[in-house]
């Protein structure tokens, strides 16, 4: 009854607008030793930490922690996401530096997948459910051409044109 100890505390979580970070280049069909591999964008005006954030392919058991540790992301950056990053370090010697190790990276199929962000409020950030008929198979990667775009738009993907059939960490070919 008395009313100077009617308080309430909540936990309040923030969540990042969907298409904060959007996937940008998919490595489903690496060709030799190249790994399986992911890149993402930060479209958001400010820095962001990927630390609890997921990733994920089209099933629940393919859920995978993209880091555990503060991982910032700035604003226009680019993270590739893998579960190898030396024999990927080593197919793009002059790749930039920001490749996240990925234990348990989960594997795309070539046969048509998707890739999943999450945040660390297991919010979706982005979902792109691919088809080998969007191109990117046989060693080179599937480019995004418009990250602002639908991102589950055959349209918006094409395969790359780099020399090197792919671009991680980089301007899309």
């Amino acid at each position: 009854q008395d009313s100077v100890d009617n308080t309430l505390y909540l936990p309040l979580a923030i969540a990042f607008h969907t298409g904060s970070v959007v996937t940008n280049e998919i490595m489903y069909a690496p060709a030799g030793n190249e790994p399986e591999w992911v890149e993402i964008v930060n479209l958001r005006n400010d820095t962001l930490d990927l630390m609890s954030w997921v990733v994920s392919d089209n099933t629940q058991s393919g859920r995978r922690t993209i880091s555990t540790a503060p991982a910032p992301l700035a604003p226009g950056g680019m993270a590739v996401l893998t579960r190898d990053s030396a024999a990927l370090r080593s197919t793009y010697p002059g790749m930039p530096p920001v490749i996240i190790l990925v234990p348990g990276f989960p594997a795309l199929n070539n046969t048509g997948d998707a890739v999943v962000i999450f945040d660390e409020n297991a919010s979706v950030m982005d979902s792109v459910a691919y088809l080998p008929s969007w191109g990117g198979n046989a060693g080179s990667s599937l480019e995004r051409m418009d990250p602002w775009a639908e991102g589950n738009d055959p349209l918006n993907w094409a395969t790359s044109t780099d020399t090197l059939g792919a671009t991680p960490g980089d301007t899309n070919s």
